[in-house]
């Protein structure tokens, strides 16, 4: 996320931005790439993420 309390200028385009990974965190869950994407959920991933998950073929049912 972006420190929006600095002195930087705050643009439509970089709100838009922050929103939507905002809510693809919310809806998808993270990319593999991303910061969050080791996390251990105490719950089912359907429980923590609205449109579903990937697994491996043979993952844990």
């Amino acid at each position: 996320m972006v420190d929006h309390t600095s002195t930087s200028h705050v643009t439509s385009e970089s709100v838009r931005s922050e929103l939507i990974g905002a809510l693809q965190l919310d809806l998808i869950g993270p990319a593999n790439d991303h910061q969050f994407a080791r996390e251990l959920l105490p719950e089912s991933p359907s429980r923590w993420y609205l449109t579903g998950f990937s697994r491996t073929q043979h993952g844990a049912h």
